[in-house]
């Protein structure tokens, strides 16, 4: 949680930001799956 994102710093909006977050958490949650 203490992790700065870069990608997040680059998006100029909040709207921008909240679909990268959720784009990566989509990639984590496939991730996660795909793991297990």
């Amino acid at each position: 949680m203490g992790v700065i994102r870069p990608w997040v710093l680059c998006c100029s909006t909040h709207q921008q930001r909240e679909i990268v977050e959720i784009m990566w958490q989509k990639k984590l949650i496939r991730l996660m799956k795909q793991s297990f």
